[in-house]
Order: structure tokens, then C-alpha cells, then sequence
């Protein structure tokens, strides 16, 4: 099985994306983050040519002004227990939404899989886990 996986941040330059132990997330308050939604291009897939690829894509919103030195870390997690690495992502003061996938490809003929991504993000006093809908696949 082929994994496949890539964390994208809408609206950020690249240069704003920290390796992860350079920072420390910097104190804060409760409610800097959220609330946020996991979604799956795909809800169900019956009868299909194995392996399928599911892309699931989880957005945060920032409803609240944050200091300047704010940092989220966030992860992946499949319903079959794979993490992926903690992303750092330094979140600028008046930043808008941030968009992250991730891509599963699952499946060989005769299987059937019930399978869902969850993302969690953490920020100091602030942790957020969302996990998307389930998505049905069935194979040939």
C-alpha cells in the first residue's frame, strides 16, 4: 500500500513554514484557534479498481488576533494509526484560514475498507483534533 502524504498552506509564502525544534510556541489564551473542519473528496466507493486515492483536507480558522511570535503544530492521524511527522507553522498576527491535505491511497481487489483522517493541532493551552466523515470503499 502507497502512502502518500504533503501538508500545503494556503495563503503562506514558504519561508513562513519553521523546521520543526527551531521555535517554541509562544504563550497565549484559550480560543486563538478554531474551529476547524476535516473534509474527504470521497464519502463512498463501491465496485472501483483498487488502489483509490483519498484526499482529505482540513481547514483552520484564526478567530481571534494572536502574538506575533504564535506557532501551531499540527499531524495527521489514520483511523489505521499511521502519524505523520508535527508540521510547525508560524501563524502571522492577521492571518486568515489555513488549508492542509493529505493523501491516502488504500486498497487492493476484494477489499473493503472503512477509513477516516483526523488532523490535530495543538498551540500551548489550545488543542484542536477534528477527524473527517467516514469514507466507504469497496473494491473489485
Amino acid at each position: 500500500m502507497k502512502v502518500t502524504r504533503f501538508v500545503s498552506i494556503v495563503g503562506l509564502p514558504v519561508g513562513l513554514l519553521v523546521a520543526a525544534g527551531a521555535c517554541q510556541a509562544a504563550p497565549m489564551e484559550w480560543g486563538l484557534i478554531g474551529p476547524l473542519r476535516v473534509e474527504a473528496n470521497k464519502t463512498s466507493l463501491s465496485g472501483v479498481e483498487c488502489p483509490v486515492e483519498v484526499e482529505f483536507t482540513a481547514t483552520l480558522d484564526f478567530p481571534k488576533p494572536h502574538p506575533r511570535d504564535f506557532m501551531i503544530i499540527c499531524h495527521w492521524e489514520r483511523s489505521d494509526g499511521v502519524r505523520t511527522e508535527d508540521q510547525r507553522v508560524r501563524v502571522e498576527p492577521g492571518q486568515g484560514p489555513m488549508v492542509f491535505h493529505d493523501t491516502w491511497e488504500i486498497g487492493r481487489p476484494g477489499g473493503r475498507y472503512k477509513i477516516r483522517n483526523a488532523l490535530i493541532v495543538d498551540s500551548g493551552k489550545n488543542h484542536l483534533g477534528e477527524a473527517s466523515p467516514i469514507v466507504t470503499i469497496t473494491c473489485k
